[in-house]
């Protein structure tokens, strides 16, 4: 906090090893955090803890409201913190305040945020009551600027579909959106912790997003979301005219399905879906041909983590050219959305 005032990019990665043990993590001092933040501009802050550490994080960050400086930051361009706790959502609100009808803040990026007292302790996962996911949805609808808003390992509780208002205030005032994610917990942490999963996202939870911010998203990505049927995913691509990546984790469309859906879009270059292995049979890269075919190989198919390969002894040269430059373009908009640095100059 007392040296380099000029810093621009601050990112914070506390390691399982750095907070297991009090001697360590007790340095951490939240009246340092807050200080640091008070008397700099930042444009780019990233603040991550360990995972399952929440009784911790609660310390070394004064409940979340050693965070609240962040709402004077009023030329951050990049927000991302991960396994953060707040005690109060207004805390988390107020944080945010400072971005309200601003035309600073660009990406924002919440990994796993809990809110609430009572979900604080070793292996306390994030649930969201509706009134704080209605504050909290409220707080992000007045940030105007946001071009990639990202959720990441959330608890169905926290933007689930049963009140469908939380969704669509969310994404409301969104004119620049080309990035909108929202992703579950994965199979292994439900099992660690004895929870079950049927996802934030439905098929109506994708007409909401569809109507906000279709006309401006250029990727979508909802992992661990069984909820999703095809009907949803003809949805995506009718309604979303720009969108070249799509990810749906959770989902297991039929080659057939595949096949007559991917050509409902012109501009779609990826798309990644399934369930992880075992479920999924990701090994048998030939019942994906005919679904390649449709769309004479622009549209780069990945069932789970196994992209289909687009080779020249298996496709006429016209396809495989087409894939080459899908993926070529794929990378470039993967530089375009994530690498801040390159944004910044």
């Amino acid at each position: 906090a007392a040296y380099m005032e000029d810093l621009k990019i601050c990112s914070i990665h506390m390691s399982e090893m750095a907070m297991n043990g009090y001697p360590r993590y007790i340095k951490f001092g939240w009246q340092h955090l807050q200080s640091f933040l008070e008397k700099r501009q930042l444009h780019i802050f990233e603040l991550v803890f360990a995972r399952r550490y929440k009784h911790f994080v609660r310390y070394m960050t004064n409940a979340g409201r050693a965070l609240i400086p962040l709402s004077t930051q009023i030329e951050l361009l990049s927000l991302s913190l991960k396994y953060v706790h707040f005690d109060n959502a207004e805390d988390f609100v107020s944080a945010l305040s400072g971005h309200q009808h601003g035309q600073a803040l660009r990406y924002l990026e919440l990994g796993d945020i809990s809110v609430g007292e009572s979900h604080v302790g070793p292996g306390s996962l994030s649930i969201w009551s509706l009134g704080d996911a209605k504050k909290i949805a409220k707080a992000i609808h007045e940030i105007s600027s946001l071009e990639y808003l990202e959720f990441s390992e959330m608890e169905d509780e926290c933007l689930e579909g049963r009140d469908d208002d939380v969704l669509a205030v969310l994404l409301s005032n969104k004119p620049n959106l080309r990035h909108f994610g929202v992703c579950a917990l994965e199979t292994y942490e439900l099992q660690m912790f004895g929870r079950s999963n049927h996802g934030s996202i439905n098929d109506r939870s994708i007409e909401i997003i569809v109507n906000k911010v279709g006309s401006t998203l250029q990727s979508l990505k909802l992992e661990t979301q069984p909820q999703i049927t095809i009907a949803g995913l003809e949805t995506i691509l009718h309604g979303c005219p720009l969108l070249r990546s799509l990810e749906i984790l959770g989902f297991e469309p039929t080659p057939e399905d595949v096949e007559r859906i991917l050509p409902l879009s012109s501009t779609l270059l990826f798309f990644k879906f399934g369930k992880p292995p075992p479920y999924f049979g990701a090994d048998e890269p030939e019942k994906w041909t005919s679904a390649v075919l449709s769309t004479e190989g622009r549209t780069i198919i990945q069932p789970y983590r196994k992209e289909v390969p687009v080779t020249k002894d298996k496709f006429p040269p016209p396809v495989v050219a087409n894939a080459n430059l899908s993926k070529e373009k794929i990378s470039k908009m993967e530089e375009e959305t994530t690498n801040m640095w390159e944004f910044l100059l």
